[in-house]
């Protein structure tokens, strides 16, 4: 099990490192290719009146995010499971235009909350595999987490802060 476990910790490690590149990389990509990886990572987005749901293909994440992905040449249909984030969000009404404003929890862009979010990026890999499964227990939530203060880069220290068994 040992073994199983720091496989996946290894991909999951890789998976960050191509994802960290590809942000890296995406301004200087052609529109077409960025919405094409768009395409294949977005299954829907709803514009509610206090909020935007997106729903993301997780199976596809780790396609788009390889160096060598070619938009070109993807499925024309992708199935799979989707995770569902919902952003708060407001449409204002500014002189001739419509704008999608984007709310932060303490209200004007923060980059303390920023960075605090960033902590979520390095939580374990079982943690993390655990709330894509929706098998975390319903007190560990992100704002748990982001108050938690620092979180520690040991994953057994993690579960540990967490109280995760």
């Amino acid at each position: 099990m040992g073994i199983r476990v720091n496989n996946f910790a290894g991909r999951y490690k890789i998976l960050i490192g191509q994802a960290s590149d590809l942000s890296k990389r995406w301004s200087k990509l052609p529109a077409g290719e960025r919405r094409g990886i768009l395409n294949m990572l977005v299954e829907r987005i709803v514009v509610h009146r206090k909020t935007v749901d997106i729903a993301i293909r997780i199976s596809a994440i780790a396609e788009t995010v390889k160096p060598d992905f070619d938009f070109q040449c993807m499925p024309s249909i992708i199935d799979g499971p989707t995770k569902q984030l919902s952003v708060a969000a407001q449409l204002r009404r500014t002189g001739m235009e419509t704008k999608l404003l984007i709310k932060s929890s303490l209200g004007p862009a923060n980059r303390k909350t920023d960075r605090s979010l960033l902590r979520l990026n390095f939580l374990a890999p079982e943690i993390t595999k655990m709330i894509l499964q929706g098998r975390q227990p319903p007190e560990l939530t992100a704002n748990r987490i982001m108050k938690q203060g620092k979180l520690s880069p040991s994953w057994t220290t993690q579960k540990k802060q967490l109280d995760i068994a």
